[in-house]
C-alpha cells in the first residue's frame, strides 16, 4: 500500500475514533487509555496481518517527528514561572524521576552486559539504551492522574500534589532521553559532524530555545485562535524537522520550544485552546504506528519487558515512599503514591518512537518493546490503583464536578492552575 494512502487512513481512522469516543462516552474518556490504539497498531504491522509494511513504516518517520514534536510541544507548555505551584512537587517529581532513572537504568546495563544475545552489543549502546529504558520508566502520565482524581470527585492534599509530581516526572524523562540521544556519538557522526557530545547537547537545547524565540518574534500578541492554531503547527514542524535532520530527539526538542514560548510570549496562555482538538487524535496516531514498528523479540529477550515492567512497578512505589516521607501534605500511613503514578499513556511511545527515530540501533526492538509493553500492562490497573489511593486517602467524593482538576490539563484555562510541569 502506499504510503501515502497509509498515512491518510491512519489520521482519518485516529480523529474519526477520538470524535466518536467523546461524542459517545464523553468525559469518561476525556483522557483515553490508548490501550487499544497500541495492540491494533500491533496487529495490523508488518508481523501480524502486515497492513503496514516496514517500507511504509519508514517512510512515515518524518510525520512521526512531527507526531512527538507536536506532544512534547504540549508538555512544554505549562512549564512556566507563573504557573500554580504546590509545596514539594518539584522536589518529589524531581527525586522520584531521577530515583527510578539511575536504579533501573543501573539494572539494564548490567543485564545487557550478562546476556549472550546483547553481549557483543557496543559498550556505548548498552549506555544509551539503558539511559533511555531508566528515564523512559520515570515517565509518568499527569493526564491519567487527572483523569483519575476527575472520575472520583477527589480533593485534599494528594490529589493536588500527584499531578504536579508526574507532571515534573514526564518533564525530567524527556529531557534525560533527549540528552542521551543527542549525545550519542553514533547519532552526530550520522550528521557528518565532528563535534564533542556536549556541544550536541547544548545545540539540540540551542535548537528547541531558538524555535520558541522565532515564534515569539513572528506571533508578538496575536490573539486569533485560528492564526495561533497555524503557527503552532508551523513552528513544531520547524523544531521537529530540524530535530529529525540533525538526530535529535523531536520530543525534547519541541517540550524546550514550548517551556521557551510559555515563558517569553504573552500569546501563550491562548495556545492550549488553539491546539487542544489535536492532542488526542495525534496521540492515537503515535500510538498506532508505534505498535505497528513493534517488533517481536527472540526466545530469551523477553525476559528484558518483563523485568522492566516488574522493576518499574517496585522501584517507583519505593522511590514515592522515599519522596514523600517528610512531605508536610502527605500522612505517612498513606498508601504508596507510587501507585498513582503507574500510568505512561503516549509519552511511552513517544519515547520509544524518538529512540528509534535516532538511528538503527542493535536494541532499538528491546527498548521498543519494554516501553509499549509497560504502557499497555500498567493501563490495565492504573486507574484502579489510583483510585485505591485516593480511597484510602479519604479524597474521594470531595468537590464539584466542575472544580478545576476535573477538566482535563489541557483544557484553556486549566493547564496552568491544574498542574505544574516543572
Amino acid at each position: 500500500m502506499d504510503t501515502p494512502l497509509v498515512l491518510i487512513l491512519i489520521l482519518a481512522f485516529a480523529f474519526a475514533m477520538t470524535h466518536l469516543e467523546s461524542f459517545a462516552l464523553g468525559d469518561r474518556v476525556r483522557l483515553f487509555s490508548g490501550l487499544e490504539y497500541v495492540v491494533l497498531g500491533a496487529l495490523c504491522g508488518p508481523y501480524v496481518l502486515g497492513f503496514f509494511n516496514r517500507g511504509a513504516l519508514t517512510d512515515l518517520e518524518p510525520v512521526l517527528s512531527v507526531v512527538t514534536g507536536f506532544i512534547g510541544f504540549l508538555y512544554g507548555l505549562p512549564v512556566s514561572r507563573h504557573a500554580t505551584r504546590v509545596e514539594g512537587a518539584k522536589r518529589v517529581g524531581a527525586i522520584i524521576a531521577v530515583t527510578v532513572a539511575v536504579v533501573l537504568g543501573t539494572v539494564f546495563y548490567l543485564i545487557f552486559g550478562a546476556l549472550d544475545a546483547t553481549a557483543l552489543v557496543s559498550h556505548t549502546e548498552r549506555v544509551i539504551a539503558s539511559v533511555v529504558l531508566g528515564f523512559g520508566a520515570a515517565a509518568c502520565s499527569a493526564e491519567a492522574i487527572v483523569g483519575g482524581i476527575a472520575a472520583t470527585a477527589g480533593d485534599g492534599p494528594i490529589s493536588r500534589l500527584m499531578p504536579r509530581v508526574a507532571a515534573t516526572t514526564r518533564v525530567i524523562a524527556i529531557l534525560g532521553c533527549g540528552f542521551a540521544l543527542a549525545a550519542d556519538p553514533g547519532n552526530i557522526y550520522s550528521t557528518n559532524l565532528q563535534i564533542h557530545p556536549a556541544l550536541w547537547v547544548l545545540a539540540s537545547v540551542g535548537v528547541g530555545s531558538g524555535i520558541g524565540l522565532i515564534f515569539h518574534v513572528f506571533v508578538g500578541d496575536e490573539d486569533d485562535t485560528q492564526k495561533l492554531f497555524v503557527a503552532v503547527i508551523g513552528v513544531i514542524m520547524l523544531a521537529s524537522g530540524i530535530a529529525y535532520a540533525l538526530k535529535m530527539s523531536p520530543l525534547m526538542v519541541c517540550l524546550i520550544a514550548g517551556i521557551t514560548v510559555s515563558n517569553i510570549s504573552p500569546t501563550a496562555g491562548r495556545l492550549s485552546e488553539a491546539v487542544l482538538n489535536l492532542g488526542r487524535p495525534f496521540n492515537a496516531t503515535l500510538l498506532l504506528i508505534a505498535g505497528a514498528m513493534w517488533v517481536p523479540l527472540p526466545g530469551v529477550l523477553w525476559t528484558v519487558p518483563l523485568v522492566f515492567v516488574a522493576g518499574r512497578i517496585v522501584v517507583l512505589r519505593i522511590a514515592a515512599y522515599v519522596a514523600t516521607r517528610r512531605h508536610p501534605s502527605v500522612d505517612p500511613h498513606t498508601p504508596s503514591l507510587g501507585n498513582a503514578l503507574l500510568s505512561q499513556g503516549a509519552l511511552a511511545a513517544a519515547i520509544a518512537v524518538n529512540f528509534t527515530l535516532a538511528h538503527a540501533h542493535e536494541l532499538e526492538a528491546v527498548v521498543m518493546t519494554c516501553l509499549l509493553a509497560s504502557a499497555v500492562v500498567n493501563e490495565v490497573w492504573a486507574t484502579w490503583a489510583m483510585r485505591r489511593v485516593l480511597q484510602r486517602a479519604g479524597e474521594t467524593g470531595r468537590r464539584a464536578p466542575d472544580h478545576p482538576q476535573g477538566r482535563s490539563i489541557d483544557e484553556p484555562g486549566v493547564g496552568r492552575d491544574a498542574m505544574e510541569a516543572h
